[in-house]
């Protein structure tokens, strides 16, 4: 579902809790090692557009346009969007959304929104995203206890997807050796046909191989920068042919070639 309401801008939404942000981009990755947790608050994400990978405590969430997840910020996690996105990321106070909800700790990184108590709380959402600002220090407060109640919906356990629990294991098995992994070899590990897995990501409108090379890509454009590297080095260890292959690739991707990046980001590596 593709929501057609214009937010604000992230610096129009501001006061005390809830924080909420309209955020858009071309592409963008979240990694967080996690705060204390006196300081960790709940966030809320919810995917107006685009698609959103969300990874925490071994659980692994696709988000498309309409779904939302919860994230601990206490615990280590990390969101990727790869392509053009458009989310909004509600803050909530840890300890209000602990005590009405203790079980909801156990439940981030868990893809909602087709049941019926998602939709009303996706809505709440993007009322407050848009009035949010306008409400005096009292209204938000007031807003937020409220969100911290409809937080419920997601304490119930949705309707069991096998098709979507078994998109989410292979997304798992593939990150754990996303340079060597395969369609043909994960459609073994999970024990079923190729054919039947490249259906199953099918429908989240981005192909099990497509999925594979835009992760490839996004690990390359993070270590480009995070590391002394080289590019031909760099394009064998995450799993392309060669450099010229990875080169060709992470420029259709990212719109300049892989030595261009690393320098426009201020780092001065070998090539």
């Amino acid at each position: 579902m593709q929501a057609s309401t214009e937010l604000p801008r992230p610096d129009q939404l501001g006061g005390p809790w809830p924080g909420v942000w309209a955020l858009r981009g071309a592409s963008h990755r979240v990694h967080s090692a996690g705060l204390p947790p006196r300081a960790a608050p709940f966030k809320l994400v919810l995917q107006r557009a685009g698609t959103a990978h969300v990874q925490q405590s071994g659980r692994s969430a696709t988000l498309g346009d309409g779904e939302l997840t919860l994230v601990d910020g206490a615990q280590p996690f990390s969101i990727d969007m790869p392509r053009p996105f458009d989310q909004v990321l509600v803050a909530l106070p840890r300890q209000a959304v602990l005590q009405r909800h203790r079980g909801l700790a156990m439940r981030t990184a868990v893809s909602r929104g087709a049941e019926a108590g998602d939709a009303l709380l996706r809505d709440f959402v993007l009322a407050l995203a848009l009035r949010g600002a306008q409400l005096s220090v009292a209204g938000r407060l007031h807003g937020a206890a409220a969100l911290v109640q409809l937080l419920g919906a997601l304490d119930v356990a949705p309707v069991y997807d096998p098709r979507a629990a078994l998109r989410h294991r292979a997304l798992a098995l593939m990150e754990l050796d996303i340079a060597d992994t395969g369609a043909e070899p994960l459609a073994a590990q999970l024990r079923v046909s190729r054919r039947y897995l490249d259906g199953v990501f099918a429908e989240t409108g981005r192909s099990l191989g497509r999925h594979l090379w835009d992760r490839r890509l996004q690990l390359a454009s993070e270590r480009l920068v995070q590391a002394d590297t080289s590019v031909t080095a760099l394009a064998h260890a995450l799993g392309f042919k060669d450099a010229s292959h990875f080169s060709r690739l992470f420029r259709q991707h990212f719109g300049c070639t892989p030595t261009r990046w690393r320098a426009t980001r201020g780092v001065s590596r070998a090539g």
